[in-house]
């Protein structure tokens, strides 16, 4: 697929898929948006910070698992 490779005045940070790149980039607005729509229900920051820090992990989890299981199911 589409291919990055990120340069910086020390040489290649990095190589990687565009999706690779862009899903913790989505897991992470998810958080912030839900958190944040928490908040204007009537939340305190406390418990918008709870919940960005939990939605993180489990979309970094939902991630992880997704991930694996297509590994798996393309290499059958």
């Amino acid at each position: 697929m589409f291919e990055f490779i990120i340069e910086t005045e020390r040489g290649q940070v990095g190589t990687g898929t565009l999706i690779e790149f862009l899903l913790p980039s989505v897991i992470l607005f998810n958080a912030v948006l839900s958190s944040v729509t928490i908040r204007t229900d009537g939340g305190d920051k406390a418990n918008a910070s709870l919940h960005f820090v939990l939605m993180t992990w489990l979309g970094s989890g939902v991630a992880v698992f997704a991930k694996h299981l297509v590994t798996t199911v393309l290499s059958i």
